[in-house]
């Protein structure tokens, strides 16, 4: 996960939809990782 972490770093506003979805997917990697 530090790749996806990385490609938000670098590009933060690279589109504003990406942003939503990396949003989001961080939230769902955090309610994985909260859950295991």
């Amino acid at each position: 996960m530090s790749n996806v972490l990385i490609e938000i770093l670098a590009r933060p506003k690279f589109n504003g939809i990406l942003v939503v979805k990396t949003s989001t997917i961080a939230l769902l990697t955090t309610a994985t990782v909260v859950t295991r």
